[in-house]
């Protein structure tokens, strides 16, 4: 082997080695720039990501306060219908107090009222002038005894007895 030859092979592979340098070294470069790139979409992405966790976490406690907010609201609706409920049988009991107090009074007027009306005739008997107290004297009651006023208390009593 000559030199020339021993030359010629070693530049044919010092060109090819030198192109696929070349070509490794673009394809470096390529890679590095790809690298950058995912770095930064990889920021991005944590960024996002971030702000996400954070709106997240914001709906969690506002979720958590308008579940405490329903509670409170149930809670007091359900206060409210038991107050209300109470008022309802508080309002019934008072009714029936008020009617039975309305039925007791038309029948203590009903019972008055009799009494009322006899008594009113005894007056009126009384302003006629028919009988002592507003009573005569029964005709099948002899009035010839000794002690007239004997007999009219017999028959006083008698009328009081079987008018009550």
């Amino acid at each position: 082997m000559n030199t020339d030859e021993s030359t010629g092979k070693l530049g044919i592979s010092f060109d090819k080695l030198n192109n696929k340098l070349t070509n490794l070294l673009e394809e470096n470069k390529w890679l590095k720039q790809q690298y950058k790139n995912l770095q930064e979409e990889n920021r991005e992405t944590l960024r996002i990501n971030s702000e996400l966790k954070e709106k997240l976490q914001e709906r969690d406690e506002e979720f958590e306060k308008l579940q405490q907010q329903v509670l409170v609201l149930s809670l007091e609706k359900q206060k409210n219908e038991l107050q209300q409920l109470e008022i309802s049988q508080n309002l019934e009991k008072t009714l029936k107090m008020l009617e039975l107090d309305r039925v007791n009074e038309n029948d203590n007027k009903e019972k008055d009222k009799p009494l009322i009306n006899k008594n009113k005739e005894q007056e009126n008997d009384i302003d006629k002038g028919t009988g002592n107290d507003g009573i005569q004297p029964d005709k099948d009651i002899d009035n010839s005894s000794e002690r007239p006023w004997e007999k009219r208390k017999y028959v006083k009593e008698s009328y009081f007895e079987g008018g009550m």
